[in-house]
């Protein structure tokens, strides 16, 4: 017995690390999207920003992503940052729907509390 399973041509990881889990009260401090074109990973549309936020990062939150608030706001990317909590959703959003308006498939660990996360931090 065989399979054969066809990709899409675009999929898109997208990850977030957040300061906890509390969609009403957390907010969003890392950004990471990992793009896969015809099946091969596209390092140079890979990358990911950093969002800082004056509350506090969950201990547990913390275990999981190592991302102190110092550490936060010295980082850079190519993608530019560190962001605000308001200007790191916008470039995630923006670059979000630049991704979907070319029919990619966007996947992710736990893409429901990350969008749930996004969609609460957008209000």
């Amino acid at each position: 017995m065989s399979f054969y399973v066809e990709a899409p041509p675009l999929i898109v990881g997208f990850d977030t690390e957040t300061t906890g889990l509390d969609t009403n009260e957390d907010e969003i401090i890392s950004y990471g999207f990992a793009v896969f074109r015809d099946g091969q990973y596209s390092p140079e549309e890979s990358g990911q920003f950093f969002a800082y936020s004056d509350r506090p990062i969950h201990p547990r939150a913390l275990e999981v992503h190592g991302l102190t608030p110092n550490e936060i706001r010295s980082r850079t990317s190519a993608w530019g940052g560190p962001y605000s909590p308001a200007e790191g959703v916008a470039k995630a959003i923006r670059l979000l729907q630049d991704f979907r308006d070319e029919g990619a498939r966007i996947v992710g660990a736990f893409p429901k509390f990350d969008f749930d996360m996004l969609g609460a931090m957008a209000l």
